[in-house]
């Protein structure tokens, strides 16, 4: 995420340096917390700062290709009760164990999805789990953080009941945050824009596509119906792993693809 927080910036620069004039504002909206609860975008909201906004270009990794449709997310907390028990007289009720076949029962589940032809299938991952205090003590309580992903057009409140159903009385499910799917049209004049765009540097038509990974764009987008076309120099599926890194050269391409896009988008 740095080299397109680098790359927008570099833009930015090269643009005023240049004297280019535009006939709107183009803003650099950077915001804190985009992989986890998405707080900087949701304070944008709150303060209205770009609700007026006409589109919002996202710098997130897209391999220098335009992605226009994101999964949503659903983050549920597991939480296991049992009763205190130790092994060498009352064992209790162990938590940890009904959490284990909980999360068996889970992974027979097969999620209700419509069909989407950017998106990729929905998926459940249980991400973090904790539980027990000590290995002869009967551990009471256990918890467990499960992600879901889910295409347009599917109800949070569906699944969450289907999860429900397959829960044992000692376990609760808890909503820890959803972030809607979102999508732009791929023939919005925004996401057109960004198109030819791409297409002066590379010479080839670029295909819009979709992700499994959410962006700030599910704030926006939901809040103000704003529209949104991801292009990132950073390639997509490098997030997170060993060696994270970006090729320099695509970082100096997003920055020209990003001036072609602000030149043309806010045209004066």
């Amino acid at each position: 995420m740095k080299s397109g927080v680098t790359a927008m910036a570099a833009a930015a620069a090269r643009l005023a340096s240049g004297g280019t004039s535009l006939a709107g504002d183009l803003i650099l909206a950077f915001s804190a917390g985009e992989s986890s609860n998405c707080l900087g975008a949701k304070r944008f909201v709150e303060r209205g700062d770009i609700a007026d906004a006409g589109a919002i270009l996202v710098s997130e990794p897209s391999s220098l290709g335009i992605i226009v449709s994101e999964m949503g997310v659903l983050w549920l907390r597991a939480v296991a009760h049992g009763r205190l028990g130790h092994v060498s007289g009352n064992s209790g009720v162990n938590a940890i164990e009904a959490m284990s076949d909980f999360l068996r029962d889970l992974r027979t589940i097969n999620l209700p999805s419509p069909e989407h032809a950017l998106l990729p299938n929905p998926s459940i991952c249980v991400g973090t789990i904790s539980g027990g205090s000590a290995v002869n003590i009967t551990p009471d309580r256990c918890e467990a953080e499960i992600d879901i992903r889910l295409r347009s057009g599917t109800d949070q409140k569906v699944i969450i009941s289907i999860l429900k159903d397959i829960a044992p009385p000692e376990i609760e499910l808890i909503v820890s945050d959803f972030k809607p799917p979102v999508e732009t049209a791929p023939d919005h004049p925004f996401v057109v824009t960004c198109m030819r765009a791409l297409e002066v540097g590379s010479g080839a038509a670029p295909i819009p596509q979709g992700v499994a990974y959410y962006s700030d764009a599910t704030i926006f987008n939901e809040a103000h119906g704003t529209p949104f076309a991801i292009i990132g120099p950073g390639d997509n599926g490098m997030s997170g792993q060993v060696d994270e890194s970006v090729d320099l050269n695509n970082v100096e391409q997003a920055i020209e693809i990003y001036c072609r896009i602000a030149k043309s988008w806010l045209a004066s």
